[in-house]
């Protein structure tokens, strides 16, 4: 038996990094300065086992005999299971194989965290402590979710660790990495014991995420993979805005304009442009119902009604120069099978009940605000796009679609869940009936966990 050590007497995670190691025990200078884990000083050694043939004096290496490092053994281990996490996580298992148009509207952010969790270890542990639960929970294999719950909980505190260092907080590995512990919270956070706890959790690592991205400034993402994570990640925020009901900073200008400076706008761009906007609707319908004074309401009254008719006009438009792109999508659509389901088809349906969901936040909000008797347009009626949604949303819970269908379905059926709620009994029965039919599925049992812990 022979032992090899590396060369190197660099620290695993310096030597990893090819980055120059201090030597400081017990914990490196360098990770230290990096707010990365230092992996320590032990060297893990390869053992070959040989013998020389009986048939003559040359030596054969079997490969049969080489035992692997436990680093390596490792490696391959965790090499398994992000390849198992994409398969579970993503369409049909495998990365999108489709035009810029189709990944630009489903969201192409998932390859940019596969490029960088090759280089940060943080990172990786985020997204294996999805990927350990994930597949724990489809086998019914405890040690594993246990192996899952410690790698999410040892991956928030090194996240600790790398926020005081102001070059990390401002990467995009590590706004990739509080992206993959929200979705954890979303998709597995549940607790019997406290309602509330799932949705109190994913809310901090939705509001870190902000805060990570409000760190940049808009013009920060005007460029590259950054451009990339901020376009995809809008809809998260606007759902966090939309569930806190307050404006969101999606909303300014700024944010708005800044980022596609150098990029044209997709018709999912200008379409999250609008569901920003829409933040401040229902910010302002509980400053007018908490308003006492009979004048002042007055006033507000008519000021949110007017803005509810801004925001038709804006989506009318936008559903006019947008439908003949939603049609192209459905004709390009492959039929599904029992283990396939078209990108295309997921694309168009994304869109369009994005667009009946902004469609009911303004509608059932100018319902709130005009007069009973007043004489509405067709367009405005609530339950139209409650059904439009609840149709639209049917493709995202195939079989194929896998657990990238929390990032499609859950905003549009927790509009029509509160709108359903606020409507009261014996009202949009109908609509009722196909929400509980939906959530009552097994492939929406994260998503209506979720929803039950945010009281929706």
């Amino acid at each position: 038996m022979v032992g090899v050590p590396g060369r190197s007497k660099a620290c695993t995670t310096c030597k990893k990094r090819r980055k120059g190691c201090d030597f400081q025990r017990p914990v490196c200078g360098q990770c230290r300065k990096g707010g990365l884990a230092c992996e320590g000083y032990a060297r893990p050694r390869t053992f070959v086992s040989w013998a020389p043939p009986k048939g003559g004096p040359s030596t054969v290496v079997h490969t049969a005999d080489i035992v692997l490092s436990h680093e390596l053994t490792r490696s391959a281990y965790e090499e398994k299971l992000l390849g198992l996490h994409w398969e579970t996580y993503l369409p049909n298992g495998c990365d999108f194989c489709c035009s810029s148009e189709v990944r630009h509207i489903l969201g192409g952010w998932t390859t940019a965290v596969r490029e960088l969790l090759v280089t940060d270890a943080l990172l990786k542990k985020s997204v294996l402590a999805l990927c350990l639960t994930t597949v724990a929970r489809r086998d019914g294999v405890v040690w594993m979710a246990e192996q899952g719950l410690s790698a999410y909980v040892s991956g928030l505190q090194e996240m600790a660790v790398a926020l005081q260092v102001p070059s990390r907080a401002r990467s995009d590995a590590l706004l990739c990495a509080v992206k993959m512990f929200s979705l954890y919270e979303a998709i597995h956070g549940a607790d019997r014991r406290d309602r509330d706890a799932q949705a109190k959790s994913w809310l901090t690592h939705c509001h870190g995420e902000i805060s990570l991205i409000r760190l940049g400034g808009p013009s920060y993402y005007q460029f590259g993979r950054a451009h990339r994570l901020f376009a995809d990640g809008r809809l998260h925020q606007i759902s966090v805005a939309l569930r806190t009901r307050r404006r969101s900073f999606l909303a300014d200008p700024g944010w708005k304009i800044l980022p596609w400076k150098w990029h044209p706008k997709t018709i999912k761009d200008t379409l999250l442009d609008i569901l920003a906007d829409t933040t401040e609707l229902l910010e302002e319908l509980d400053a007018l119902n908490a308003c006492s004074d009979p004048g002042d309401k007055g006033w507000r009254r008519a000021g949110l009604a007017e803005k509810c008719w801004l925001f038709d006009r804006a989506l009318v438009a936008w559903q006019a120069s947008s439908m003949p792109t939603l049609v192209g999508l459905g004709e390009q659509a492959v039929a599904a099978s029992a283990d396939f389901v078209s990108a295309e088809a997921l694309a168009a349906a994304h869109a369009s009940t994005l667009y009946s969901t902004a469609c009911l936040i303004v509608y059932t909000t100018l319902a709130a605000v005009v007069k009973p008797q007043a004489v509405m347009p067709a367009r405005t009626n609530p339950n139209t796009h409650c059904r439009d949604i609840l149709l639209g949303v049917s493709i995202f819970f195939h079989p194929a679609v896998g657990t990238f269908r929390a990032h499609l379905a859950t905003l549009p059926i927790a509009v029509v869940l509160a709108v359903v709620n606020i409507a009261g009994p014996r009202v949009m029965e109908e609509e009722r009936g196909r929400l509980m039919g939906i959530l009552a599925r097994p492939e929406a049992a994260g998503i209506e966990r979720l929803l039950h812990s945010m009281q929706v």
